[in-house]
């Protein structure tokens, strides 16, 4: 890579022309301008939603050069295959993510395929010299993450994770004001993501996989088990094998950016969970109502995860405190002098009667891929907004809600309110939780919702201990099926 460096003035001018273009534009301007000779060479696993859309962010760039594709549906392999040809550019493409790594000619790897395969592209591309962004949550599991770290350090690799919202302008201007402490303390730190979603359906038994999906490949570490839902695509978000539910999904955005803004750099001490799966009567397995309290010591965080809507037939969510939330607001953190609302795409802040004393609004994070690439090109990983440790830990919090939650067992509404009393920052959204439920016809003392095990950390997070300490631990790390097994690293 070194034999390839420019200097930085020429990268930030070519960035900044980049950053300004739009769409449309790029597309015309690649067609008649191809990269330059030293350009990072980057190959993209993954090439559904998140996919395609880091695709064209990475079209923005005009030093980093696509040279491969890779995904085990062979649909969404010809489709952006065709897209690149129109473009007059020429990419290999695999199936298999082995093959690929065999190909070489490769500096680094775009990685936005399921949860539980983030794990093994990393450390495997690490291995082979090449630098990887990786979506978020970037681990399936907490060892996962450990792993990783440790790849990204043996080998001298620059790994950053896909959390957009550090770059967002207006957070990242939110982020200069609070670290001057003009509002004092943070006292009330909440959590909220709330994001409509309809039932997947139920199936009666083993769906046929799509055409041209090599499904062996894409289920990788996870068991071969018969498909049993009626969509391969998106919903193996909400199952254990796969996926993090909707913690690891929008919840490791807000949790994340929620630790950046305030600086919370360890594991929490302890984390208790509890909700379920109501409403939706489908074949989904992870939470879709789930409320998480985390103990940071001094400061303790409330996670608020919703797909419920308010009441059958709106689309519209509870919100908070008279706060509307969808993904541009997911934050309410109420400090000594003021609070601060607000999520991607900027925040606000409030004095303590909720009138506004300034905004920051911002841009979604944007140029989030370009400073992926300004940290590959001057091999500078302290340069990356968004570092693989600090979306281990984000991951880690999320991660350890969702095994507070599975350790668990049912609970009537009596025996819940009067268990979390050693939490009371829990209670306020546990009193939420009964009539939002009930809004949905569901009735909690009949359909129990699930009360997690009150988990414990040892003071280095590596390990729970005390209540269920042997069965969350089991679950910091999975079985993996030959030859898809996690490195040794």
């Amino acid at each position: 890579m070194s034999s390839r460096l420019m200097t930085r003035r020429r990268w930030i001018g070519r960035i900044g022309l980049a950053a300004g273009s739009a769409w449309a534009l790029g597309r015309a301007r690649s067609r008649a301008a191809a990269p330059p000779a030293d350009a990072i060479r980057v190959a993209v696993a993954g090439l559904r939603n998140r996919g395609r859309q880091l695709l064209t962010s990475l079209a923005q760039i005009p030093d980093a050069r696509l040279v491969a594709l890779c995904d085990p549906d062979e649909t969404f392999l010809r489709s952006n295959l065709r897209e690149q040809e129109y473009l007059g550019r020429k990419v290999a493409v695999f199936k298999d993510p082995r093959k690929l790594l065999e190909h070489g000619g490769v500096d680094a790897l775009i990685i936005a395929t399921p949860d539980h395969w983030h794990a093994l592209l990393t450390i495997w591309a690490c291995q082979a010299g090449w630098d990887v962004f990786v979506e978020k949550p970037v681990s399936y599991c907490i060892e996962e993450g450990r792993r990783m770290l440790a790849a990204a350090e043996k080998y001298n690799r620059i790994v950053a994770a896909g959390t957009q919202n550090r770059s967002d302008t207006g957070l990242r201007a939110l982020k200069d004001f609070l670290d001057r402490r003009p509002l004092g303390r943070p006292r009330k730190i909440v959590a909220l993501d709330h994001h409509y979603r309809t039932g997947i359906g139920r199936t009666e038994g083993p769906q046929p996989i799509p055409p041209g999906v090599d499904y062996d490949v894409y289920q990788g570490p996870a068991l071969l088990e018969p498909l049993r839902r009626k969509n391969l695509h998106y919903d193996w978000h909400w199952f254990w094998s796969t996926g993090t539910g909707e913690c690891g999904n929008w919840g490791a955005h807000t949790i994340d950016q929620i630790l950046w803004l305030l600086g919370i750099a360890a594991p929490p001490r302890a984390v208790w969970s509890l909700g379920g799966r109501f409403a939706f009567d489908d074949d989904g397995q992870t939470p879709n109502t789930q409320v998480t309290w985390y103990d940071c010591g001094d400061l303790a965080i409330v996670q608020e995860i919703r797909n419920l809507s308010r009441a059958p037939g709106t689309r519209t969510m509870d919100g908070y405190r008279g706060l509307a939330t969808d993904h541009t607001r997911t934050m309410w953190i109420e400090f000594e002098e003021g609070r601060v609302t607000g999520g991607r795409g900027g925040a606000q802040v409030a004095d303590l009667q909720g009138r506004l004393i300034r905004e920051f609004p911002g841009d979604s994070g944007e140029t989030h891929l370009v400073n992926f690439f300004e940290a590959v090109r001057d091999r500078a990983p302290e340069r990356l907004r968004a570092p693989l440790s600090e979306g281990h830990l984000s991951a880690m919090f999320c991660h350890l809600a969702n095994i507070s939650y599975r350790c668990g067992r049912p609970a009537s509404p009596e025996e819940v309110n009067e268990r979390i009393g050693g939490a009371g920052a829990l209670a306020e959204f546990v009193d939420r939780l009964w009539p939002h439920l009930r809004a949905h016809g569901v009735d909690p003392a009949r359909t129990q919702p699930t009360l997690g095990v009150k988990l414990a950390l040892d003071p280095a997070g590596e390990r729970c201990v005390g209540e269920a300490a042997a069965e969350a631990n089991a679950l910091f790390v999975r079985e993996y099926r030959a030859p898809y097994v996690l490195p040794e690293v």
